[in-house]
């Protein structure tokens, strides 16, 4: 078979070997070219790799900290200031539910910082404060996050601590649909039962501003429900995000909308200090006590 084929390709091709000489015009040479009027090749750069935070910041004229997209996907923060946390010289002040809120940049209070959004300074949601609570921006919509540290010609006067600069991702060309879901225990509530009571019956106003400044409170003022504590076993911590993009109207109207959820337990062991029983010596050390699981008190010299 190898043969027969070797044959069929050798006949067929020998003829066709005078017949494209004979067609070949004569003032056509090997030397001849075509002539292309314009090329036009089109690329865009990928900036939201480590390698291109990493040359970003080797570019920079000032002290500057990038933290890419690549590296946000990777983390399971959901929001920005769970992501400037991980930046060096960088600490968070946090809420009363222990989540971060704002930055702290070099040692400075959150005060002597400004907050951008690619490039533009945004003012506070807070009517007191100035300075722009990180928590009310989820990740899904970070494309990549800039910390100036260093005070340069062109930042604004209130800058003495740093800049946060937060660059927003672009509409895609295209529909594109992000989730993320994790979920986790907490070793510390895994054998104990939290107590807390009914949240849905506090009343958001005081007898003061119910009844007016004269009005004298009574106990009946106070629902009951607030100190009636029930135990329940704790649920698992969850963690959710969700992001839609896509273009409308021929791709002249960009969309992007995104979405984040956290519910999760916090806590801690307390130990109690106590020196009433402790002995007058010389170094007075205090004595701990703790209370173990089964009731017991522990004493710890």
């Amino acid at each position: 078979m190898k043969y027969l084929t070797t044959l069929f390709f050798a006949t067929w091709l020998l003829p066709a070997a005078p017949i494209a000489a004979q067609t070949m015009p004569d003032s056509l040479t090997i030397s001849d070219s075509l002539t292309i009027d314009e090329v036009v090749v089109n690329a865009t750069a990928i900036r939201n790799t480590d390698n291109a935070a990493r040359s970003l910041e080797k570019s920079s004229m000032t002290v500057i900290n990038l933290v890419s997209a690549k590296a946000i996907e990777l983390s399971p923060d959901l929001t920005v200031a769970n992501v400037i946390q991980r930046v060096s010289g960088v600490t968070v002040e946090r809420n009363n539910s222990d989540d971060g809120q704002y930055a702290i940049l070099r040692g400075m209070d959150k005060r002597y910082n400004y907050t951008l959004v690619n490039g533009i300074k945004i003012p506070s949601p807070d009517n007191k404060n100035r300075f722009v609570p990180l928590d009310i921006f989820p990740v899904e919509l970070l494309d990549r996050l800039e910390v100036t540290k260093a005070l340069t010609a062109d930042m604004e006067g209130d800058g003495i601590g740093g800049a946060i600069n937060l660059m927003m991702k672009t509409a895609p060309s295209q529909r594109q649909i992000t989730a993320n879901l994790a979920t986790g225990y907490n070793s510390l509530f895994l054998y104990r039962q939290l107590s807390s009571f009914d949240t849905q019956s506090i009343d958001k106003q005081s007898p003061y501003e119910r009844q007016g400044e004269k009005y004298a409170a009574q106990p009946g003022d106070f629902l009951p429900s607030t100190i009636d504590w029930q135990s329940k076993k704790a649920l698992p911590n969850l963690f959710a995000g969700f992001s839609y993009g896509n273009r409308v109207w021929e791709k002249r109207l960009g969309i992007l909308l995104a979405f984040s959820y956290q519910n999760s337990d916090r806590g801690s062991n307390s130990l109690y200090f106590n020196n009433t029983t402790a002995q007058s010596d010389a170094s007075n050390l205090p004595v701990l006590y703790r209370m173990s699981k089964g009731g017991q008190l522990l004493v710890y010299p």
